[in-house]
């Protein structure tokens, strides 16, 4: 009986040696990004219409929703900033632009 496919965990040979290099994953940052941005918009319209509607909650609640609007606004400045900070970069030598996949193979 060949067990070879079952083998838990994988053998260290079939494991990748490297991580991917960033330069393949920006599609996906850019993706991530937009649809992150996306639903921030929604997340602050949603905020706005509590701290509204439900004035008369508990500080605790309150404290949730804002807590909430502050780590979404923090991820979505963090997604930005990779993306800006990384393709600037690319800005100085237009050549590495090209090297970019923005799209899997």
């Amino acid at each position: 009986m060949d067990t070879s496919a079952t083998d838990f965990p994988p053998s260290s040979s079939s494991m990748p040696t490297q991580a991917p290099s960033i330069d393949r994953t920006f599609g996906a940052i850019l993706i991530g990004t937009f649809v992150a941005a996306g639903l921030y918009g929604v997340t602050l319209h949603q905020a706005s219409r509590y701290f509204r509607v439900y004035g008369d909650d508990s500080l605790v609640c309150k404290a949730v929703a804002f807590t909430t609007v502050l780590l979404e606004t923090a991820h979505t400045a963090l997604s930005f900033h990779i993306w800006s900070a990384r393709t600037s970069r690319s800005i100085v030598l237009p050549v590495r632009l090209l090297s970019i996949e923005f799209l899997p193979p």
